[in-house]
């Protein structure tokens, strides 16, 4: 969510529909020697974190969704996904659909989720059935 520095493109941007990203940061640190310093920045209480949410975590023109699951692995704990505000609508996939138990990675590709993000993108889409 790098678009207060790229007041162009924010400009240009008029929906941010984010799955299992963590807006708040990460907790477990131990993979920081693993996959570098991409995951140290995304730690929750990072500076690289700080600097980017210093002004707040959202850019007034875009309109924003995020949808995560409660079966999150990796961002953890996963409300940690979730923006602030009642503009935002932060979507639980399980809240919508109990028995979908998607995880992090099936979040790409599972047509529930999908149908959840063209939703988002138009209103008038319908979800994908529950199962």
């Amino acid at each position: 969510m790098r678009l207060r520095s790229r007041p162009r493109s924010a400009a240009l941007l008029m929906s941010l529909i984010s799955k299992a990203v963590a807006s708040r940061g990460r907790m477990a640190a131990a993979a920081s020697a693993v996959a570098g310093s991409g995951w140290t920045d995304q730690r929750a209480g990072s500076t690289s974190l700080a600097a980017l949410k210093a002004h707040g975590d959202k850019v007034s023109s875009v309109q924003y969704t995020v949808i995560e699951t409660r079966t999150d692995t990796v961002v953890r704990p996963f409300p940690s996904a979730f923006l602030t505000g009642d503009d935002v609508p932060n979507v639980l996939v399980q809240d919508r659909c109990r028995a979908n138990t998607v995880d992090h990675g099936g979040m790409a590709f599972d047509p529930y989720t999908l149908g959840l993000v063209l939703h988002a993108l138009d209103p008038a889409t319908t979800s994908a059935p529950c199962r």
